[in-house]
């Protein structure tokens, strides 16, 4: 049974900052890349860090964002409640949808984490006003072990595997539609992508890296993402992979609006 949502966003733990997006999570994500872009030169505590990540501007743009709050932190500074939640919104989208085959610590028909979910790793989190994720991706350093270098890393071709503190890997990307009725969803868009930029810029990122499907490279490309190739695309069982990285100037994702996407997004 799952443990009941809290009241307030403030029960999250020391470590992990959850913040009200309003109608327009993000929307302002220039103001919020640039605060967050000061602050990570300073490298201040990750508390600090991620509140400057979840900054935002309540201002309407357009129709309401399926997203209400957005947490960042590592596994361990996250609401239980989100723990457990969250396992099993990985499991949902990754496993029993998408049908991957995945060799982790926790794969028990009701989670899904593998060895990449360390105590270096940051976890980006959407909850929509229930407080049920609606939205989620990983943040690895290149400096440890991520999955492009240590799983793909034929996809880099001749290049060497980034390793810098100023990079990072963003994997397990998935976007759901939030729930409105039983047989009913919302879209979310693609209002969490420039949220979890911000929030890697504010861990000190210039530059975020990901293994990706081809079909999820051009959507991303439609929705105005600069992406730059690091090899070429290469088959696999699920279809083509290719690894991209994206600069965290605010060109990079200052075009992506409040353009819809597909029920579920998703990067390895």
């Amino acid at each position: 049974m799952r443990t009941p949502p809290p009241s307030s966003p403030g029960c999250a733990a020391p470590g992990a900052r959850a913040v009200r997006c309003g109608t327009a999570a993000f929307s302002c994500c220039r103001t919020a890349f640039e605060t967050a872009h000061a602050s990570c030169q300073r490298s201040p505590p990750l508390r600090d860090r991620t509140r400057a990540a979840a900054h935002a501007n309540d201002r309407s743009i357009g129709e309401p964002s399926a997203m209400s709050y957005i947490i960042a932190g590592r596994l361990n500074e996250l609401p239980p409640h989100v723990q457990t939640d969250l396992g099993a919104y990985r499991y949902d989208v990754f496993v029993r949808r998408l049908g991957w085959t995945i060799a982790g610590r926790a794969h028990d028909g009701h989670a899904e984490w593998d060895e990449f979910d360390g105590p270096s790793t940051i976890h980006v989190v959407a909850l929509d006003d229930a407080r049920e994720v609606c939205g989620y991706a990983r943040l690895l350093p290149t400096t440890g072990p991520y999955l492009l270098r240590d799983v793909f890393p034929h996809l880099l071709g001749s290049s060497p595997a980034p390793q810098s503190p100023a990079v990072w890997e963003m994997s397990r990307f998935a976007a759901s539609r939030r729930r409105r009725r039983a047989t009913e969803r919302e879209p979310l868009g693609m209002d969490f992508f420039p949220s979890v930029l911000t929030v890697a810029a504010s861990l000190g990122a210039t530059r975020v890296v990901g293994v990706m499907t081809l079909s999820i490279e051009r959507l991303y490309r439609r929705s105005g993402i600069a992406l730059h190739r690091l090899g070429s695309a290469m088959p696999s069982a699920g279809g083509s992979l290719s690894a991209c990285s994206v600069e965290l100037p605010c060109l990079a994702f200052a075009p992506l609006g409040r353009k819809q996407c597909a029920s579920c997004l998703s990067m390895h």
